[in-house]
């Protein structure tokens, strides 16, 4: 997503509202255009599903690639995690990920 054409698209009166900003340009939203900068925390689950009865997906060796493909360095930190701006909104539990880091010779064994 083009956050900065997104921003212009905004100021054209095309998007009424957005839910991602160019976060360099959060300081100049805030003083040029006043009273349309309301920021909030983001509390969210991202998931994608996979139809696994179609090709490419039907074969197990290109999901394992695709598995691979995710920078789990990234996002695997805050995998299970509450943010410390949810308290109060989200109840408090331990973290669910049992995730183990692996490396990529340990990911092509099949540990």
């Amino acid at each position: 997503i083009d956050l900065a054409a997104a921003l212009a698209r905004y100021r054209a009166g095309e998007y009424d509202i957005l839910t991602d900003i160019p976060s360099d340009q959060a300081e100049w939203i805030k003083t040029n255009l006043p009273g349309q900068d309301f920021f909030a925390p983001f509390l969210g689950v991202y998931y994608y599903v996979i139809n696994q009865e179609k090709a490419p997906f039907d074969n197990a060796d290109v999901r394992k690639a695709l598995s691979m493909a995710i920078n789990r360095d990234v996002i695997g930190p805050d995998v299970g995690q509450i943010p410390p701006s949810a308290i109060g909104i989200a109840p408090r539990r331990r973290p669910v990920s049992t995730h183990r880091s692996m490396d990529r010779g340990d990911r092509l064994s099949g540990m």
